[in-house]
């Protein structure tokens, strides 16, 4: 087709191996299941045609053999363990090498890099990982290096790797961005790509799409991100200033009510108590009816009951709602400033809530005045999430609250801008009274904490809703006792003998290792009852 009008020039029928369709220059190539064929772009017209090359006997849904050309040769990879390169203008074979097993149920790769093209075997996670990279036009071997660091490779991500003009990017165990200058890897098994197609770097980011992946859940990100190098000219400060973090309201002098004033059998936060067990001792009749609905639109939350009245979130317009338990009708609303993505915590006469602005708020429950709010985050700066604005370190909604002490996180991940931060305020006067920094450094060694993995599992890097037992807090697997000590930073295990073990005793909680607010209906999530 014509680029600038959209009018076709021509039209050929062939066989074309998926993946192999090439353009270069003034020509196309592809290969046909037999040959590499390159054909004039202007006219369709056969150019030349290969002698047979070899490939892997069956193409099955996850291959397709790799065809790249670069400036006067063709580059082709079978995928039965053999690279040639053949001559630009007449198909003329050049030289013909060994080409190692990469990706892994995913087709294999072949990327040219600063004039050189590069491989390495990399399918299981025994395989060396070696980089070579040879001349296009001779074939011959310019560089060897193998991986620098010390790591568990798993098998390939299932995707084929990338390159830039300054990185080679595999897959090995996350994504790893590696430097042919300094031969040097720097690993993210933290980052996935999609399957098959892995992840895009472009426009100075790295685009990591979702992804099936099961492994690392707990660390993993989730969802289509856009990933940026660490900017020197805006660092996070590990210690931010107290000043503008606490803002006070018109509700700020009231008195919390007395300790045992919600009944119960109130359902005072997210799943009931802090457990988050989602049981009640309440009988519940055998018989149930409608007593009212209520129609507020848009994507609600769960709810909440405390002293008589409901409380749900609209999460796109950032208000939430206080309801008559007995008839339905609206007592009063707030708005925040960002999304609210799961119910308040009611304690003691005060409605507590993260916003994904970043902010913890504390409402008076009769009125819905505000007595204060308080900045988790340890800036104000801002993202793009799902078409609105979000702080950097956005809040759940669902906040613990034990002791008349607010429990919650700010981040979106250990390995994102500064990490997570786990605040513990006053119920009261909205002080702080902990900050505990969980950020990409393993407080035992001052390394980086990918080091401490076990197979399919890595320490805990996403936030979630946190719950509590007798004698710690959680976040997902992660324990902390009641000062905000983050304690045996894991993974318990990642071993499946020895996985069991691991699910009884001291520390066994209810945790979702996708997140409690999952609602993707994932069919590799689940949830556990235990420690790991």
């Amino acid at each position: 087709f014509e680029a600038d009008t959209g009018k076709q020039l021509w039209a050929k029928q062939s066989k074309i191996s998926p993946l192999t369709l090439a353009a270069q220059g003034d020509h196309v190539y592809y290969h046909d299941g037999e040959h590499i064929v390159a054909v004039h772009q202007n006219t369709g017209e056969a150019t030349w045609t290969s002698d047979p090359v070899t490939r892997r006997q069956s193409f099955t849904f996850n291959f397709g053999p790799r065809l790249v050309a670069w400036n006067d040769v063709v580059l082709y990879a079978g995928g039965d363990g053999k690279m040639i390169s053949l001559d630009a203008a007449d198909g003329t074979r050049l030289w013909e090498s060994e080409h190692p097993n990469s990706g892994y149920q995913s087709p294999q790769d072949l990327m040219v890099l600063n004039g050189l093209v590069w491989c390495a075997p990399t399918t299981s996670g025994k395989d060396s990982g070696v980089f070579t990279c040879r001349d296009p036009r001779t074939g011959e071997v310019k560089k060897e290096f193998a991986p620098d660091i010390d790591t568990y490779w798993f098998h390939h991500r299932c995707y084929i790797a990338k390159a830039t003009d300054n990185f080679l990017i595999p897959s090995r165990t996350g994504i790893e961005f590696v430097d042919p200058e300094k031969e040097h890897w720097d690993i993210h098994h933290w980052v996935r790509g999609g399957c098959l197609y892995g992840v895009m770097p472009c426009n100075g980011l790295t685009y990591a799409p979702p992804h099936n992946c099961a492994c690392y859940p707990e660390a993993k990100l989730f969802g289509f991100n856009a990933l940026a190098p660490a900017a020197a000219t805006r660092p996070v400060p590990g210690t931010i200033p107290e000043e503008g973090r606490l803002q006070t309201g018109p509700a700020f002098d009231t008195v919390l009510a007395a300790a045992d004033a919600t009944p119960t059998d109130d359902w005072p936060t997210y799943r009931g108590d802090q457990q988050r067990s989602g049981t009640t001792t309440k009988p519940i009749d055998a018989e149930v009816a409608k007593q009212w609905t209520v129609k507020l639109g848009g994507r609600l939350t769960s709810p909440v009951i405390a002293a008589g009245t409901v409380y749900v979130a609209q999460t796109d317009t950032h208000t939430l709602f206080a309801l008559d338990e007995i008839s339905g009708q609206q007592k009063w609303t707030f708005t925040a400033g960002a999304r609210i993505d799961s119910p308040p915590t009611v304690s003691r006469g005060r409605v507590v809530f993260g916003g994904a602005d970043g902010w913890v708020y504390n409402l008076n429950a009769a009125d819905g005045a505000l007595a204060w709010k308080y900045r988790a985050a340890p800036l104000d700066r801002r993202t793009m999430a799902f078409e609105q604005l979000e702080s950097l370190w956005p809040v759940h909604g669902s906040v613990l609250i034990r002791d008349n002490v607010i429990y919650t996180v700010a981040g979106r991940s250990n390995f994102l801008d500064g990490g997570l931060r786990l605040l513990r305020l006053d119920l009261q006067s909205g002080k702080k009274i902990s900050e505990t920094i969980m950020d990409h450094t393993n407080p035992a060694t001052g390394n980086n904490l990918q080091e401490v993995l076990q197979i399919l599992q890595m320490p805990v890097g996403l936030p979630d809703i946190l719950s509590a037992d007798d004698k710690f807090v959680y976040m997902k697997s992660q324990k902390f006792d009641f000062e905000g000590n983050r304690l045996e930073i894991g993974p318990n295990s990642g071993d499946f003998a020895t996985q069991a073990s691991k699910q009884r005793g001291e520390g066994a909680h209810l945790f979702a290792p996708m997140g409690y607010l999952d609602d993707s209906w994932f069919h590799r999530s689940y949830w556990v009852l235990g420690q790991s």
